[in-house]
């Protein structure tokens, strides 16, 4: 139901779908549509070769990082240590890359095959076993179990080596955690302000700036609005934000009419003017004072302030 109402191109297959969205989209959805649309516009079966040996590259990068190629080695001595069970695991994973061929996305985006991962890093473990099992078994000593790569003589070393790989994924981890919490700073800024609306129920818009992050969203889209105490919703202009406004008693929100003084006004998170004529006016500046809301979005850099 979303793609066809948002994203109708966004389905399996080759070449771009001109199927128009059967609902209006918002300008930020629009450029996200115009970007993934040329994807799927290049996506046909003359550049299935490339597609699959950018996502190889690319899922690759993912699951080994940069070492040069050298656990891709061990991942391939690893296919000698296949069993039953893992030839099943390894060739799914394949199988799903291969699968995914037939829908169009950025090749970077590896979080498709994020369930064969796990196979393929198995690969490389397997592969390091068995390596170290052949470098320590006795010169002109005949294969047995005491020397099988899974032979427990071999535990204490390969835990030890598993240890001191990880340390480098470890670091980069942290180094990722943070980088996550620096880009949801401003997201966290502006869920707190949310949270400050004193009122039973209220409803928040929200205009984004041109500049503005289209995989980056204030607006919510929840499961049941009915319930929510505060609706944040998309700016759509005057017109269509007065319809969703005159749904304040159907919706349970507090009304009040009542004189406001100067003080009131330049204290106020939102200031808008209404009526039948002009539908909705955001009033974005008194005097010297921003609203505050906007002014946080202004400091954060996602929503300069129009004088």
């Amino acid at each position: 139901l979303y793609t066809r109402m948002y994203m109708p191109y966004d389905v399996p297959g080759f070449g771009l779908v001109t199927t128009r969205p059967t609902h209006s989209i918002t300008p930020d959805l629009q450029r996200l549509n115009d970007g993934f649309s040329a994807v799927h516009a290049k996506h046909v079966p003359s550049t299935l070769l490339n597609a699959l040996s950018a996502r190889s590259t690319n899922l690759a990068a993912s699951i080994w990082g940069e070492t040069d190629g050298l656990l891709v080695i061990f991942a391939l001595l690893g296919l000698f240590t296949l069993s039953r069970a893992t030839t099943f695991a390894v060739a799914s994973g394949a199988l799903l890359l291969v699968m995914y061929l037939l829908y169009a996305t950025p090749a970077q985006w590896t979080l498709y095959y994020y369930e064969s991962i796990p196979a393929f890093a198995y690969l490389s473990a397997a592969g390091i076993a068995w390596s170290a099992a052949m470098i320590g078994r006795p010169m002109a000593t005949l294969w047995s179990p005491s020397f099988d790569w899974r032979s427990p003589r071999w535990s204490r070393a390969l835990v030890a080596g598993a240890l001191a790989l990880a340390m480098p994924g470890g670091v980069a981890l942290s180094m990722l955690h943070r980088q996550h919490v620096t880009d949801r700073k401003f997201l966290v800024r502006f869920d707190g302000l949310i949270e400050a609306i004193r009122d039973p129920r209220a409803v928040v818009f929200v205009r984004y700036a041109p500049t503005h992050r289209a995989n980056v969203a204030f607006v919510r889209n929840v499961a049941n609005p009915a319930k929510e105490r505060v609706w944040v919703v998309y700016d759509r202009g005057n017109s269509e934000n007065a319809r969703l406004l005159a749904l304040a008693p159907q919706l349970n929100l507090r009304v009040q009419v009542r004189a406001l003084t100067l003080p009131t006004l330049l204290a106020a998170d939102e200031v808008m003017l209404c009526n039948s004529v002009i539908g909705v006016w955001r009033v974005r500046q008194l005097g010297d004072t921003h609203t505050s809301l906007l002014r946080a979005l202004r400091d954060a850099g996602k929503m300069p302030l129009e004088e």
